[in-house]
């Protein structure tokens, strides 16, 4: 296999985003049918929702998810996937909502948010009408600040400690690591121990021994940095790696090696 370079060190996450809304439920609507004209009228609906369309797009997101193990928070969605999926379609979910500006059609400005939107409808958002307060019209809380810290989502300016875990859960779920070749080796700590790994396929065990296993990794595109000639290269293309995992009883980490 050749030298190995040391990565990174890593705990494991915690996460279980299966089903967040179990433990903080969305306050169901009105079942109270009002009645005019002599005919049952449906129930109102929150302003500028369409229920059924935010459910096909909570159902497409979930069949975008890759899954490297049986662990129930080893699921990732991909960002160039993620903006595939986003069709002009899909976008009429937050065009027609109130606080809505066709102006932000001109230079594509939602396409900063989509990733958040798409956090907010796994973990069961029904807040929908002060989104442009709580997101757009705010400094750093765009995509690209992805992902938030939960003592900040907690803040009752932001979205609450009632909500807060909901989305805490599912953002990591957008949020897969990039490793980078690097000589030290990782320590995520806080926060960073709930990355997910860039595994997009279940991996191939090719080796063990006392202290660790080695395996066979597929790493999405764009989430491995590596020195290639000279120079430092992304892989743009899906690649295969090898990883060994080494198990340090001592302080109950991973340390993940590759060879390239």
């Amino acid at each position: 296999m050749g030298n190995c370079t040391s990565l990174f060190n890593a705990s494991s996450g915690k996460a279980n985003i299966q089903d967040p809304v179990k433990n903080h439920p969305t306050k169901p609507l009105s079942t109270d049918v009002p009645i005019q004209n002599g005919r049952l009228d449906p129930p109102p609906k929150p302003e500028g929702v369409d229920p059924v369309l935010e459910e096909n797009i909570r159902k497409g997101l979930r069949l975008l998810m890759k899954k490297s193990s049986d662990r129930e928070n080893s699921n990732i969605i991909l960002p160039e996937e993620l903006a595939r999926f986003w069709t002009t379609a899909k976008r009429r979910f937050y065009n027609r909502q109130s606080w809505y500006d066709p102006k932000w059609d001109e230079e594509d400005e939602m396409t900063k948010f989509q990733t958040i939107i798409s956090v907010l409808i796994l973990a069961r958002f029904n807040n929908w009408g002060n989104f442009r307060r709580v997101f757009i019209d705010q400094q750093e809380r765009s995509d690209d600040n992805l992902p938030f810290k939960s003592e900040d989502l907690e803040n009752e300016n932001f979205l609450g400690p009632d909500f807060a875990p909901n989305f805490c859960d599912c953002q990591w779920i957008f949020c897969p690591l990039v490793i980078e070749e690097r000589q030290e080796p990782y320590e995520l700590l806080g926060t960073e121990a709930e990355r997910r790994f860039p595994y997009i396929k279940p991996g191939e065990e090719i080796g063990s021994g006392a202290t660790g296993v080695v395996s066979k990794q597929v790493i999405a595109a764009r989430h491995l940095k590596y020195s290639a000639l000279g120079r430092k290269s992304d892989n743009t293309e899906v690649c295969e790696i090898f990883v060994c995992f080494s198990i340090w009883y001592t302080n109950a980490s991973i340390e993940q090696d590759y060879c390239m």
